[in-house]
């Protein structure tokens, strides 16, 4: 069950939905009704489309969402996740013992400094889709837009070998909304340079 939480003024952005959307929701979770306002808060709406809360996977065992879809135990229960990283400030929901959980406390503006957990969340999702066959990754922030998806970004970088522009093209293509802000997406061409130095410096160690 969550528990009550007031979002900053920078999470919220409650813009409404259709009643057959929230008739519809009412299907998927039992306790839609408390969960409503954060629904309400994760629900995004573009020019060009309308976006719902939803989990989307980027790789098998690999997931990127928001809040409210990472906090739903049905949507954790038949997706099988076993392991969650939360990319924002003091989350409040508590994921039950079968489920690792990692806390990165940051926040979207371009001045937060991310980079330093790069590294962390890689090796930490690396070993947690290596720690059984049948583990599964979930990744969110509040809207699934910037921050979960700047770790999604780097991680690919750092263990798939692609670059900034390529990871960033290959997540988008798995969920449309994805939008880093621009402080984050210049750490991500830093980090960029930093993988590359490290996998030159692993090839000339290597033949050697």
């Amino acid at each position: 069950m969550i528990k009550s939480h007031s979002f900053t003024p920078s999470e919220v952005c409650a813009l409404g939905i259709s009643e057959d959307d929230r008739r519809q929701s009412l299907t998927l979770d039992e306790d839609y009704f408390e969960r409503r306002e954060l629904r309400l808060v994760c629900t995004q709406k573009f020019p060009w489309e309308d976006f719902l809360p939803q989990a989307s996977e980027i790789f098998p065992g690999l997931y990127l969402c928001d809040v409210y879809t990472a906090t739903s135990p049905v949507v954790l229960k038949r997706l099988g996740i076993t392991h969650v990283i939360s990319v924002m400030r003091a989350p409040w929901y508590h994921y039950p013992p079968s489920v690792r959980h990692l806390c990165v406390p940051v926040d979207d503006t371009k001045t937060t400094n991310i980079s330093t957990y790069f590294e962390r969340t890689s090796s930490w999702i690396q070993a947690a889709l290596h720690s059984s066959p049948d583990a599964k990754v979930m990744v969110h922030c509040v809207w699934g837009m910037s921050r979960s998806a700047s770790f999604v970004v780097a991680y690919l970088m750092g263990t798939r070998g692609m670059t900034m522009e390529g990871a960033l093209t290959f997540v988008k293509a798995k969920r449309s909304v994805v939008n880093p802000n621009r402080g984050f997406l210049w750490q991500l061409n830093v980090y960029e340079q930093k993988v590359r130095q490290r996998n030159k410096h692993r090839e000339e160690e290597q033949s050697r």
